[in-house]
């Protein structure tokens, strides 16, 4: 499972041969289904394992198209990372999946730049609260929370600052995961094997998207075309 950076900047990458989707709220639906780490719905609700390129493709709603990505982003983060033996080559401990995701997140920050915007810009999306995120019967106080946690964890990814800002908020950030999260990021720094393995796989789903280029011209000439023809 990749981090929300990762699946920001794959959502961007998508978003350039998908005009047709609104930004801020494909944004938001890649965005969304790790809410479940507030422990207000269950993965099951939010991850669609089965999906292909074409269900995003096709799907009318850019906020389901987004959540249906994120999901794409996880089966495939999760392949690659198994083939390349990542989890032989890092310290198997409690956090280390969630150190790995925010390691991960940092490496890749600055590739924002890659669309020609900003983080700051990006993140205006969390502003407001999506109508198709009301639709999973999560209080409000959660969804702005949660908007509030992106917001945050996109301007400090994987720092002490941002762990402490939302220390007893989050059930995942105290005090014990912290220190262990931060103590193997440290140790993730200092493996080249790792940080390859990363930027790679971030390179890896860019040329995935560009193969179903093809896909979405396909998608889309097919959509004009009158009833009957």
């Amino acid at each position: 499972m990749a981090g929300p950076i990762a699946h920001i900047l794959l959502a961007m990458a998508v978003l350039q041969i998908l005009p047709d989707k609104n930004q801020d709220e494909f944004l938001l639906g890649t965005s969304f289904p790790d809410i479940r780490y507030l422990k207000v719905i269950s993965r099951e609700q939010t991850h669609n394992n089965s999906v292909t390129w074409r269900d995003i493709i096709n799907e009318p709603s850019s906020f389901k198209a987004g959540m249906l990505l994120h999901a794409l982003v996880d089966r495939e983060r999760q392949l690659y990372m198994a083939k390349h033996e990542v989890y032989d080559f890092i310290p198997k401990t409690r956090y280390c999946s969630h150190a790995l995701k925010l390691f991960e997140d940092k490496l890749l920050y600055e590739k924002i730049s890659d669309y020609n915007v900003t983080w700051q810009q990006v993140t205006n999306c969390f502003n407001n609260i999506c109508p198709e995120e009301e639709t999973f019967n999560i209080k409000k106080r959660h969804l702005w929370l949660w908007h509030t946690f992106l917001k945050l964890y996109c301007r400090y990814p994987g720092t002490m600052r941002f762990m402490n800002r939302f220390a007893g908020s989050i059930p995942l950030i105290h005090s014990a995961a912290s220190t262990e999260i931060m103590q193997l990021m440290l140790q993730f720094q200092k493996n080249e094997k790792l940080k390859t393995v990363i930027v790679d796989f971030y390179q890896y789903f860019k040329e995935k998207i560009k193969q179903h280029y093809g896909i979405a011209i396909t998608c889309n000439i097919a959509a004009l075309q009158p009833t009957g023809s």
